[in-house]
C-alpha cells in the first residue's frame, strides 16, 4: 500500500513538474509558408508591404500576457502568432480564433522578436541576476528544447535568420552564427560595444557602434571590411535596400550609406535622437525621433519632403504600405498617416504604452500595447 502510495505521488509530481514547466504545445498542422519569421519581416528589414488600406481597422481580437513587452514585434506564420515578454514567458496563438497554446516560462526576460523557421522557434533569454544570455532552440509542436547555449554577455538587437543560420551579436560586439540546431558555427568578436540593431541583404552584415562607428562586416571573409564614422553614438536600427544601409544616430541624424561604393549618400538632421529602424518606399526613407516628430527623406537627393509633429514620443518602428504609414507613438497612440499629402488620416487610442512595431500578416494589422496586450485588426484593401 505505501508503495502504491509513493508510486502515485512521483507520477503526480511528474505530472505537476511537466505542466509547470511546459506549457508551451502547438497541435500539429501543416508548415507551408513562410510567414513574418524575424523583426522586420527579411533580413533587410523591410517593414514594407505593397498594399493599400483603409483607415477603417476592425478589432477583431485582443490576446493577454502574463507580461509586458519591450519595443519589438511578434512574429507569425501557418496561422501562428509566436511572441516573448518581460517575465521570462514566450507563448503561442492562433491567429485567426485567438486560441492560446500556452506558454513557457523562463527566469529572465525576453526582449527581441523570436525567428520562427518550420516548427522551431529560437529566442535569446536575457538571464535573471546573470551578464549573459542564453540562445534557446524550441520545438512547439513537441513542447520541448532542442536545445541552449550560454553567450558570453547579454544580446540586446533584434535576431537575424539568413538562409540556414541565425545571427546574433551581444552588446560587447561579438557576432555569433548559429545553426538550425541551435549551435553555433562560428563567431567574431569586435570588442566595439554596441547599443544598435543589425540587417543584412545576405552578404554583409551592418550595425553601429556607441562610439559611432557604422560597421560593415563581411559574412564569407568573417570579419569587418569597411567602417564609417557617423557624428555620434548610432542608436537606432539599420535597414538595408541596394547596398545602401539607412540609419540613425543620437543626436537625430539620419543617414544613407553606400557601403559597395563605401560613400555617404547624404545625411540630414531630424530633431532628436532616434531609436527605431527607418522604413521605405520606392521614394521615400521615413524615420521618427524622440520628440515625436515623423520625417520623410527623399531616398535619392536626402531633402526633407514632409513633417509631422506628433507632440508624442517616437521609440517603435513603424509600418509602411502603400498609401499608409502606421507609426505607433508611446503617448498610448497608433497614428495613420496618409503618406502622400502626410496628413493624418486617423488616431487610434490605447490604455497603454503602444510598443510593439505593427506588421501585416495575412489579412491582419497586428500590434500591440503595454500590459501585454496584443491587438489584431481585419483591415480592408483600399482601391
Amino acid at each position: 500500500m505505501g508503495f502504491l502510495k509513493n508510486g502515485i505521488l512521483i507520477l503526480t509530481s511528474l505530472f505537476v513538474f511537466y505542466s509547470c514547466t511546459v506549457n508551451l504545445l502547438v497541435e500539429f498542422r501543416q508548415l507551408d509558408e513562410k510567414g513574418y519569421v524575424m523583426f522586420g519581416e527579411i533580413s533587410e528589414r523591410k517593414f514594407y508591404s505593397n498594399i493599400n488600406i483603409s483607415d477603417s481597422l476592425e478589432l477583431i481580437n485582443k490576446l493577454e500576457l502574463k507580461g509586458s513587452q519591450s519595443f519589438t514585434s511578434v512574429v507569425a506564420g501557418n496561422g501562428l502568432i509566436f511572441t516573448g515578454d518581460l517575465s521570462g514567458r514566450i507563448y503561442a496563438f492562433d491567429i485567426n480564433s485567438g486560441k492560446s497554446y500556452g506558454y513557457k516560462k523562463y527566469d529572465g526576460e525576453i526582449l527581441l522578436a523570436p525567428i520562427l523557421i518550420g516548427r522551431r522557434i529560437y529566442f535569446a533569454l536575457n538571464n535573471r541576476n546573470k551578464p549573459y544570455s542564453t540562445f534557446v532552440t524550441f520545438d512547439y509542436f513537441d513542447g520541448r528544447e532542442i536545445n541552449r547555449y550560454d553567450l558570453d554577455c547579454t544580446i540586446n538587437s533584434e535576431l537575424l535568420l539568413l538562409k540556414d543560420q541565425i545571427i546574433a551579436i551581444d552588446k560587447r560586439g561579438k557576432i555569433y552564427s548559429f545553426n538550425t540546431a541551435g549551435y553555433p558555427e562560428w563567431s567574431y568578436n569586435t570588442k566595439q560595444e554596441q547599443s544598435s540593431h543589425p540587417s543584412s541583404d545576405g552578404n554583409i552584415v551592418a550595425w553601429g557602434t556607441n562610439e559611432g562607428k557604422l560597421i560593415i562586416f563581411s559574412l564569407e571573409q568573417k570579419k569587418i571590411v569597411d567602417s564609417f564614422d557617423a557624428d555620434t553614438s548610432i542608436t537606432s536600427g539599420s535597414t538595408i535596400e541596394n547596398h545602401v544601409v539607412y540609419f540613425g544616430d543620437a543626436i537625430g541624424n539620419l543617414y544613407a550609406y553606400n557601403y559597395l561604393h563605401k560613400k555617404l549618400l547624404w545625411k540630414v538632421y531630424t530633431g532628436a535622437k532616434i531609436v527605431n529602424f527607418p522604413v521605405y518606399n520606392d521614394s521615400l526613407v521615413i524615420i521618427g525621433n524622440l520628440k515625436g516628430i515623423i520625417n520623410a527623406v527623399g531616398k535619392i537627393d536626402g531633402k526633407l519632403k514632409w513633417s509631422v509633429k506628433t507632440n508624442g514620443l517616437i521609440d517603435s518602428t513603424p509600418f509602411l504600405t502603400r498609401n499608409i504609414l502606421l507609426q505607433p507613438d508611446l503617448n498610448k497612440k497608433l497614428y495613420l498617416i496618409d503618406v502622400a499629402s502626410e496628413k493624418i488620416k486617423k488616431i487610434i487610442n490605447y490604455d497603454g504604452r503602444v510598443k510593439l512595431s505593427p506588421l501585416c500578416y495575412k489579412n491582419y494589422i497586428i500590434t500591440g500595447a503595454d500590459r501585454g496586450i496584443i491587438y489584431i485588426y481585419n483591415y480592408m484593401q483600399d482601391g
